[in-house]
């Protein structure tokens, strides 16, 4: 099925003279299953590769996305570098601005994609988080000379990285459900409809593989099915991911994080 839509672009690209250049298309192979066809553009054999960048998202066949972590985290380090090396304050304010503005969205692009679930990976991201506060913190000429990291967040009115991944999945999934996205709920998911005393809202558990069970919803609904029912009270999505915030902020034991 494959090699034949290719087949049919590669015609409509000729007939149309928007020809493909098939030494620069590649593929991966996803899955356990040992396929070893080959694909063809026109005459040429197109590569297959282990790994492929795909709206600045770089996917590998594994579906680890090591390759995008350690990517993001370099890039991240680099523009780190270059706040801390460049601007001269001892205001806070503007450190923590500097870092929403210039290294969290470099952080958390499409995180709701990759976000991760190994202790390795979720920790070389907050290192970048905890180099940036500690450079900056001292930069601030405070009294204190050394802190703790969760003090050092508290200095900066910052949050873990992992907290805000969290929250920016649980906004994701709410705007899917609520009908705040383009994506339609029910082809991603299954809404319990058998009534319950937590919310409306909960969501049927789906079988889990290697492959699948740190994807987008699988990793999202424990967290989601354990949210109040006051969680829905609020009437769009930013109302919502304020208050989830406020919550997390309260009862972080409550979903699981550290």
């Amino acid at each position: 099925m494959l090699q034949e839509a290719l087949k049919n672009v590669h015609k409509w690209s000729t007939d149309w003279s928007l020809h493909i250049a098939p030494d620069k298309s590649t593929f991966i192979r996803i899955g356990t299953q040992k396929n070893t066809y080959s694909y063809h553009i026109g005459e040429t054999e197109i590569t297959q590769s282990f790994s492929i960048r795909d709206l600045g998202i770089i996917i590998d066949q594994n579906l680890t996305f090591q390759d995008h972590i350690s990517k993001i985290v370099k890039s991240s380090y680099f523009r780190s570098y270059q706040l801390l090396r460049n601007i001269k304050s001892t205001n806070p304010k503007i450190w923590a601005q500097l870092f929403k503005i210039y290294v969290l969205p470099i952080l958390e692009y499409a995180s709701e994609i990759w976000n991760p679930h190994l202790k390795e990976s979720i920790n070389k991201i907050e290192k970048v988080q905890k180099f940036y506060t500690r450079i900056a913190f001292t930069k601030c000429k405070t009294i204190s000379k050394k802190v703790s990291y969760i003090k050092r967040l508290q200095f900066f009115k910052l949050q873990q990285l992992i907290s805000r991944r969290k929250i920016i999945d649980l906004t994701t999934l709410y705007k899917i459900i609520m009908g705040f996205s383009y994506l339609k709920r029910d082809k991603f998911l299954e809404i319990n409809k058998r009534p319950s005393r937590k919310h409306n809202f909960l969501i049927k558990m789906k079988s889990k593989n290697n492959k699948t069970h740190n994807s987008f919803i699988n990793r999202c609904i424990p967290d989601w099915n354990n949210l109040p029912q006051e969680a829905f009270l609020n009437k769009n999505a930013n109302t919502f991911k304020n208050w989830l915030t406020n919550f997390l902020s309260t009862f972080d034991d409550s979903l699981n994080i550290r």
